[in-house]
């Protein structure tokens, strides 16, 4: 098995990644994979995972191209091909009975249920496998690997501040402190997850939509309040658009009144003892038993919590032109920091937006 990445792998691999990238976020809780279908040096097809994890990037290309000669074709896929059966059939079966004789493979899967087991499969079927291990790849499907081995979604953190770290003024007045250029990339960021989370206190205050609305992109995304007592407003936009946005609110409230109101909303609420609901590692893991693989993180105060139990995997921080001042609000609790050591993150990348603001992108440094 070759490991050599000639100029076409890397053309046709990438090809198969960005039709991916139009699905994160819609596939959980399944990767979203892309797939080529080539023949020598002309891309035949591109497929993707399709919206709820089904069909399976391999399924779908390759039944709407049954009719062709495959046996003469090659299949490039950004990650190992499933080889058991669960909703979806297995792509391996798939592949073997479509004839084809070529398969090309971004990277391995992680699921141990599933790594290197396709390729052994498909080779004892006289398949020529190449494995390129390619980083974009491996990029592209690292929130369902972190999901996979840490049996919690991957966490990105967002934060909007001032250049002195501020996320409001001393009355509370937030915005905006950025641009509309950096609320776009949040947008684009919220759809690349596959659920958005908050605090009660974001959705009392702001009344935030929590879906995406840009140019091209609009769409509602499944959203997740922490709501300790059941005060969320119940007029809060969210609200009246449960009926078309799956809406789930953790809390410790028992109160057959208020959980009434949101069942007859269909709104999922989760009820936890106090200790659990305190505990956001434990909520990431019910969470995860959802099949959430992704969570978008947009809240002063949960970040802080999250933050202090080293629940970020990612960070980005939108920090604009403006100084609001000592009296204004920090976007770290003053206490977070005991130590250097509890400075757990490293910048990923920097960029300017534009002449007002620019984006910090933090990755969590495993001490």
């Amino acid at each position: 098995m070759s490991n050599f990445i000639s100029r076409q792998d890397k053309k046709f691999i990438q090809l198969a990644i960005n039709k991916a990238k139009k699905h994160l976020g819609k596939t959980y809780p399944n990767p979203s994979v892309g797939a080529a279908l080539v023949k020598g040096d002309i891309l035949i097809d591109l497929s993707a995972t399709g919206v709820g994890g089904s069909p399976h990037a391999e399924f779908e290309i390759l039944s709407r191209n049954h009719d062709k000669d495959l046996k003469s074709c090659s299949l490039y896929v950004t990650l190992e091909p499933c080889s058991v059966v669960g909703k979806n059939p297995a792509c391996t079966d798939i592949i073997i009975k479509s004839g084809i004789k070529k398969i090309i493979i971004g990277c391995l899967d992680e699921n141990p249920l599933m790594k290197a087991k396709s390729i052994k499969i498909l080779q004892e079927h006289d398949i020529d496998v190449k494995l390129l291990n390619c980083q974009k790849s491996r990029e592209l499907h690292n929130n369902f690997f972190h999901f996979i081995t840490n049996k919690k979604p991957f966490v990105t953190a967002k934060i909007a501040c001032s250049l002195d770290s501020k996320i409001a003024t001393n009355l509370s007045e937030s915005k905006w402190i950025t641009s509309k250029d950096s609320r776009n990339i949040v947008h684009l960021l919220r759809s690349r997850h596959d659920a958005i989370i908050t605090g009660v206190n974001t959705v009392n205050i702001d009344d935030p939509e929590l879906n995406v609305r840009i140019d091209g992109l609009k769409e509602e995304k499944t959203k997740i309040i922490l709501d300790r007592d059941l005060s969320i407003n119940k007029n809060a936009k969210i609200i009246k658009k449960s009926q078309i946005s799956k809406l789930i609110i953790f809390t410790t409230s028992k109160s057959k009144n208020k959980l009434q109101f949101f069942e007859e909303k269909n709104i999922k609420i989760i009820t936890l003892d106090t200790k659990d609901y305190d505990n956001p590692a434990y909520i990431l893991e019910e969470i995860a038993k959802m099949g959430i693989t992704s969570l978008f993180l947009e809240s002063g105060t949960l970040i802080n919590k999250f933050i202090t139990k080293n629940l970020i995997d990612e960070l980005h921080i939108f920090r604009s032109s403006k100084i609001l001042g000592d009296k204004a609000i920090n976007f770290i609790n003053s206490e977070f920091i005991n130590g250097l050591k509890e400075a757990n993150f490293s910048l990923k990348n920097l960029r300017k937006i534009n002449d007002l603001d620019h984006q910090e992108i933090y990755k969590k440094t495993l001490i």
